[in-house]
């Protein structure tokens, strides 16, 4: 890192020092940060991105430029800004930055402190209720690890009052929201803008896709088998039981069909593994595990279907979702916050109540069986995202809210 006294571009760049608990480029909010700050740069900024770990093997791996930093403290995810406060305080003066955008969850406001430099907080949480835990069956309450996590008992135990008390005695200069509804919900109790800037994707995913039959017999499938495609985290949270269960009525109906469970990853990994393998359609099942790469299965894709279960300890704005829609895939999702903010029943995707696997079916083989009206939902889906979730359109909101920050949130 070069000092600001030294640089000869002084009084030009904008230096920012970006806050983000973990760094993993191919989740959502990682991928955010490293994609707007990417197409920030040609407008004047440099940006230091301090995180506690990495979840990659190479810093190569990460899609940066000359003018972004990545620099990896350690320490635990919501504490890290206090545990490693004293090498915190030590960058900051080196770099001298403008401004400090913090990323993270409600809790992490309660771990922040006033660092003597204007700030921001990009909340990565959507709004939830109680009531968001009603599709969330008791056993799963034990086999999910992810619902006992630290970040996600302070973001349910943190009222929307208790944040905003958080935010007010700290004093941001600005706040950005993933949702419109946490906007309209926050913007009431807080002194200062309060803006929403929700996460995106790149519409260049589908370019170059190969047709579906093509991409299926590339992955060993029969080519004219129809495909519903299920991509993610290996968590129970995002439905992979309720489809597993709804696939088996579709298998009745379709023995032709597939169902390709392409899984990152993550704590229920074991338990799906254990479901797919007692599978009435255990042979029509293609599981796929540890890739990052979802397009080939996207491609093969004639549905995609993510039925998770609540918002809770999931994306406000889940990349699966966005990415399947740039791709122009019929989506079939369920009816939770996040997601009715992103897709529109019956215009460009297709809702269903969480944990209903019956209604979920019916949703899949009406997809199967009318394939015309099917892609024209995955056209209307692509052509949204290409309107509202855009990297380049998320970047220049960015853009302004930075702006609007450095004169003072006024």
């Amino acid at each position: 890192m070069t000092s600001r006294a030294n640089s000869k571009n002084k009084g030009r760049e904008v230096r920012v020092v970006i806050f983000k608990e973990r760094l993993d480029p191919y989740s959502g909010f990682s991928k955010h940060v490293l994609e707007v700050s990417r197409r920030l740069l040609p407008q004047g900024y440099r940006f230091l991105i301090l995180t506690t770990q990495m979840r990659i093997s190479s810093v190569r791996e990460l899609p940066i430029e000359p003018g972004m930093a990545v620099f990896a403290l350690g320490g635990h995810p919501y504490g890290y800004m206090r545990t490693r406060a004293r090498a915190i305080r030590a960058l900051l003066r080196e770099e001298e930055p403008d401004l400090l955008d913090v990323h993270g969850g409600p809790g992490t406001v309660l771990v922040s402190r006033p660092w003597g430099v204007p700030w921001v907080f990009s909340l990565h949480a959507g709004w939830f209720s109680l009531r968001d835990l009603r599709a969330v069956p008791p056993r799963a309450w034990l086999r999910e690890p992810k619902l006992w996590s630290l970040g996600t008992l302070l973001n349910v135990g943190l009222s929307l009052r208790g944040l905003a008390r958080a935010l007010r005695s700290r004093s941001p200069r600005a706040v950005a929201v993933p949702t419109r509804s946490l906007k309209e919900a926050l913007e009431p109790l807080l002194d200062c803008p309060v803006w929403h800037i929700p996460s995106g994707v790149d519409p260049g995913l589908a370019l170059g896709l190969p047709p579906p039959e093509e991409a299926r017999e590339g992955l060993g499938l029969p080519p004219e088998a129809p495909v519903i495609l299920f991509y993610g985290k290996a968590q129970l949270l995002r439905g992979v039981d309720a489809l597993l269960e709804a696939f088996a009525r579709v298998a009745a109906v379709h023995p032709e069909a597939r169902l390709a469970l392409v899984l990152r990853p993550d704590a229920a990994e074991r338990r799906i593994t254990q479901l797919v393998a007692r599978h009435p359609a255990r042979a029509r099942i293609l599981r796929v595990s540890r890739t990052t790469d979802p397009r080939p299965y996207l491609a093969a894709a004639d549905v995609v279907a993510l039925p998770f279960r609540t918002a809770i300890a999931l994306p406000a704005q889940p990349l699966t979702l966005l990415e399947a829609m740039a791709c122009g895939k019929p989506v079939i999702s369920t009816e939770i916050p996040p997601v009715r903010e992103i897709v529109t029943h019956g215009r460009d995707g297709l809702l269903v109540p969480p944990g209903d696997p019956e209604m979920l079916a019916e949703r899949i083989l009406w997809a199967l069986e009318n394939p015309k009206e099917a892609r024209r939902l995955g056209e209307r889906a692509r052509e949204r995202v290409l309107n509202e979730y855009s990297w380049n359109a998320i970047a220049e909101r960015t853009h302004a809210f930075y702006r609007r920050a450095l004169e003072g949130g006024a």
